[in-house]
């Protein structure tokens, strides 16, 4: 009877959502994965009825699944160089390799947020099942683009560090095609709560490309930059992009998205780097922390970017976030987009592109005439 109840907690916990999310995947790695727990737990039930013929050949059919995906999971490549010269990169250290067989690499992560988007209605208060399919809609579209890119589909993802909350030195890097010993100025992105999904860095590319900076975009587990280490985090970083990616110290915007806005404030008031502009998108902004920033940042532009139907960081949080950014002495323009919510990222990311862009272009330019 242990056996039959091992096998039903089974059936509960993995084969009725696995068999319940086939038809919807995404990816053959995703339905192998999926065919190797069904099979698993369709031979446990014919070994359990003491067939052991079709147990045996169904567990096989199940390990052959399971050898399937694996062989799928991304190599991780470093460096991938594109056709038009310019480089991506993920960066995983000695001490936390890249895990190419975690289960948050043998799956895509556009799976992982697909399957994520059908169970966080039960758990999050802010999404209904409707915005849920909405913002499933939105992501998944995204995530498609990217992966007709051959260069992001060799990246490995830094999801399992995510769900262990670690901060691995993980980051990822897109540097457009240049010449040589041209340094770029630099877009540093901070993710929110959720970690560093890939795609972020693959919208961003086409603001790297348009105003020929580079885009770097650090893990921080899953996204609580206002833990110890954070700030730490933030400036190995740049430090990175400086000594290993040769780019202009003096030419770093820095961008926080959601949670990613605590590292923001933080990186203002505590780090040694002075930035040259500031993006805010759908952030969180701490009122108490802007109050630390130094005079030296008076003057440097920033720009506040929110929905104005945002459940999560309503119209007054944000403008009360922007105008302590003022109180600090920064430049501040506010821009909220009518009728959009917390992932204004995605629900608007032709318009999000543009706007970074051009305010990485005017920042850049007004500062190189300052010099």
């Amino acid at each position: 009877m242990v056996g039959v109840g091992v096998w039903l907690l089974g059936a509960l916990l993995l084969g009725i959502p696995a068999a319940l999310y086939l038809p919807a995947a995404e990816t053959w790695s995703a339905r192998l994965v999926i065919g190797a727990v069904l099979l698993g737990l369709a031979a446990g039930v014919l070994a359990w009825r003491r067939r052991r013929g079709p147990a045996w050949a169904t567990a096989g059919a199940a390990v052959a699944c399971g050898l399937a995906s694996l062989a799928r999971a991304p190599s991780g490549a470093p460096t991938v160089t594109a056709t038009s010269g310019a480089r991506l990169e993920s960066r995983f250290t000695s001490d936390h390799p890249y895990p190419r067989f975690a289960p948050a690499n043998v799956v895509p992560e556009i799976d992982q947020f697909k399957l994520g988007s059908y169970l966080v209605p039960a758990t999050d208060p802010y999404l209904t099942v409707a915005s849920s399919a909405r913002l499933r809609g939105l992501i998944v579209d995204v995530y498609r683009d990217m992966d007709r890119d051959p260069a992001f589909r060799a990246l490995g993802s830094a999801m399992p560090y995510a769900y262990d909350n670690l901060d691995s030195g993980h980051l990822y890097a897109y540097v457009p095609a240049r010449a040589t010993g041209e340094k770029l100025g630099v877009l540093l992105f901070l993710h929110g709560s959720g970690g560093n999904f890939k795609v972020y860095t693959h919208i961003l590319q086409r603001v790297a490309e348009q105003e020929h900076v580079m885009v770097v975009a650090p893990s921080f587990g899953f996204g609580n930059w206002q833990a110890a280490g954070g700030t730490a985090a933030i400036a190995a970083a740049v430090t990175y992009a400086v000594r290993e990616l040769d780019a202009d110290p003096s030419r770093v915007v820095i961008m926080g998205l959601s949670n990613g806005g605590r590292g923001v404030t933080r990186a203002l008031r505590d780090g040694a780097e002075r930035y040259a502009g500031v993006v805010l998108l759908s952030a969180v902004m701490e009122t108490d922390v802007l109050r630390g920033v130094g005079d030296h940042y008076r003057g440097t532009p920033a720009l506040v970017l929110y929905g104005d139907a945002d459940d999560r960081l309503p119209r007054d949080y944000e403008e009360a976030g922007a105008e302590a950014l003022r109180k600090a002495g920064l430049g501040v323009r506010v821009h909220a987009y009518p009728r959009e919510d917390h992932f204004l990222f995605f629900s608007q990311k032709a318009s999000i592109q543009s706007e970074v862009a051009a305010f990485v272009r005017k920042t850049l330019t007004q500062q190189a005439a300052q010099r």
